[in-house]
């Protein structure tokens, strides 16, 4: 990694001669961060206070990518203090609750919000032991490990949760015995109905994630319980939705400016107000006003020659649900 950023940049200096190029500096481990006998060496005079705009720029993080290239996302430090109340909006008090985020990447939005929320809210992150090399991330071992630690939450991305939750006598085994545990929360794509119903059948809660890196979390942390329309979500009170019809009972989501939420991104506006379109495609629940389920993007439509169009996405999500099927892709 350090030798990619020292090539992009040399690669900035041979073409912007003039320019004012950024500097980098190593990452310090755990083991630099947390040294045996760091009272002795830290001194609140060497960690000075100072007055920074809280809307400058903090950090950059990736959009996902799942349509275009990734995209640089620009988060300020008001953005982060906004993200920091997201779980003051929910129906659950998170403190001392312990969250399993052992898979997710800490350079991920999902997890830096996580960070925020373990200061504003007192929850607590299960993770890894920190060591070199780092510990291979697997669905077994994400869910001994949140085991080990006794998590209340195990929190990844459908990729880890869905294929060892097929291996339905495994995961019960594992799970036997933990009575602490009570959801996985999932993101990532859409999860099989027929294994989440089964989750939720031998008594643990599931709950969906849905966010991005332009939105950060815009689902309801946490619900106060769970049910079978657990692949449906709510908007929580930060969120001001505006819902543009797209045809068939579809709706493209786009998140609108309010004193709460700030999009980090800006493509549109709303009766002048500043706001994000998301390309997101949601549908309502047929019965259960206020309930919507993500079921693909505008920019992932196939359009016919006859005016008709699909959405791939379910339908490569049914697919690959085949153990015969390695991966599938649908186009035209």
């Amino acid at each position: 990694m350090q030798t990619l950023a020292h090539d992009a940049i040399e690669l900035l200096r041979s073409r912007y001669l003039s320019a004012e190029l950024p500097q980098t500096s190593t990452a310090q481990a755990f083991d630099d961060l947390f040294l045996p006998e760091w009272q002795k060496n830290t001194s609140a005079g060497g960690l000075p206070l100072r007055s920074e705009d809280p809307h400058a720029i903090v950090m950059y993080l990736h959009s996902s990518g799942s349509t275009a290239y990734p995209k640089p996302v620009p988060w300020s430090g008001h953005r982060l203090v906004q993200i920091s109340l997201i779980p003051w909006f929910g129906e659950r008090d998170l403190c001392d609750v312990l969250f399993a985020v052992h898979v997710m990447p800490m350079y991920h939005g999902l997890v830096i919000t996580r960070l925020c929320w373990t200061a504003s809210s007192g929850l607590v992150v299960g993770a890894f032991e920190p060591k070199f090399p780092a510990t291979l991330p697997t669905p077994d071992k994400l869910f001994a490990s949140a085991k080990a630690v006794s998590s209340d939450l195990i929190f990844c991305v459908l990729s880890f949760v869905e294929p060892f939750l097929r291996h339905g006598p495994t995961v019960w085994s594992i799970l036997n015995g933990w009575p602490r545990v009570c959801g996985v929360l999932y993101s990532g794509g859409p999860l099989n109905k027929v294994i989440g119903d089964d989750l939720k059948s031998k008594g643990s809660d599931i709950f969906i994630v849905y966010g991005s890196t332009e939105c950060s979390i815009i689902s309801s942390i946490l619900p106060a319980k769970s049910s079978y329309d657990w692949d449906y979500f709510e908007f929580p009170g930060f969120i001001a939705p505006e819902m543009m019809p797209n045809g068939k009972n579809l709706y493209e989501f786009v998140m609108v400016k309010n004193a709460f939420c700030v999009p980090s991104i800006i493509n549109t506006d709303i009766n002048g107000v500043d706001a994000y379109a998301t390309s997101d495609l949601l549908m309502r629940h047929p019965t259960k006003p206020g309930l919507w389920k993500i079921l693909g993007r505008t920019d992932d439509q196939i359009v016919h020659n006859t005016g008709e169009k699909r959405n791939p996405i379910p339908l490569e999500s049914m697919l690959n649900q085949d153990p015969h099927v390695s991966a599938a892709v649908m186009f035209g």
